[in-house]
């Protein structure tokens, strides 16, 4: 990614879908847009944990996000945020690069953070592509 520094910064937005403001899922569609790519809109208030979890279950299963057995630019990457149910996937960000994720927190601006961070590292529930994506030869 050549200007990360347009995406660092943009507040959180629950359901915005641009640089006026992103909730995570929102993050992740401009963040593939700015890369080339295109990816499904998940439309889900993203305060409602079990709601974003059971939709990220139904397209995995629906095969139409690939996993990735490791990251790859630019690809998601699912998160379990929730204190008390640590494997319910509740949080999206995406992979960019030389192991850097783009992300945004409620009551935040988007940031990026390392794989490696010892806060995140062992929260990431999975590194997946859209299938689309792959079949169509744009990697």
């Amino acid at each position: 990614m050549s200007d990360i520094n347009k995406l660092i910064g943009i507040p959180f937005k629950n359901g915005g879908r641009d640089f006026d403001g992103c909730d995570c899922m929102g993050l992740s569609i401009l963040v593939h847009k700015e890369m080339g790519k295109i990816i499904p809109d998940f439309k889900a208030d993203s305060t409602d944990s079990v709601l974003i979890n059971s939709i990220f279950e139904s397209q995995e299963s629906s095969k139409e996000w690939i996993k990735l057995e490791f990251p790859e630019a630019p690809c998601i990457v699912l998160m379990g945020l929730h204190p008390e149910i640590k494997e319910m996937v509740t949080h999206v960000g995406t992979y960019i690069g030389s192991g850097n994720v783009v992300h945004t927190l409620e009551d935040s601006t988007s940031s990026v953070f390392k794989i490696t961070h010892p806060f995140f590292k062992n929260k990431i529930r999975g590194y997946y592509k859209y299938a689309e994506d792959s079949s169509n030869g744009n990697t």
